[in-house]
C-alpha cells in the first residue's frame, strides 16, 4: 500500500470576483476524503478569505469564512496564513478565522520544500 503523499494547496486569490477560491475548497475537500497529507497556505490575495466580517451575502455569494468552519469536520488542521501577505494588506489577526497558523516567510519556504506535490489556485 502507498504512503500517504503530502499535499500543499496554495490559495493567493481573492474570495469574489472569479472562480478560483471556490474552486480551490472544493478541490482541498474532496482530496481530503483521500486520507492525504494536506496542508493549505492563504497568501497573497487568497488571504481575503480569511476576513471573519465578510458580507458575500450582498453579492449573493457564500462567505468563505464560513466554508473554512468544515475544514475541521474533513481533518485538514494544517492550515496556514502568511505573515508577510497578512501585513501588505493591513489585516489584523483579530479580523481573520482563528483556524490559521500565522507563518513568516522562512517558515512557509520549510513548508513547500517538505511537500510532495503543490497546487496552486
Amino acid at each position: 500500500m502507498n504512503s500517504p503523499k503530502k499535499l500543499l494547496f496554495t490559495l493567493r486569490h481573492a474570495p469574489y470576483g472569479n472562480t478560483f477560491a471556490k474552486e480551490a475548497l472544493d478541490a482541498i475537500l474532496a482530496t481530503a476524503v483521500y486520507e492525504q497529507i494536506l496542508s493549505v497556505v492563504f497568501m497573497d490575495d487568497g488571504v481575503f478569505q480569511l476576513i471573519n466580517s465578510q458580507q458575500a451575502d450582498a453579492i449573493s455569494e457564500k462567505s468563505f469564512s464560513n466554508m473554512l468552519s468544515a475544514f475541521p469536520l474533513y481533518d485538514i488542521d494544517r492550515v496556514f496564513v502568511c505573515k508577510k501577505s497578512l501585513a501588505e494588506r493591513g489585516i489584523s489577526l483579530e479580523s481573520i478565522s482563528s483556524l490559521v497558523q500565522l507563518l513568516d516567510t522562512k517558515a512557509l519556504n520549510q513548508l513547500f520544500q517538505q511537500q510532495d506535490h503543490l497546487l496552486s489556485f
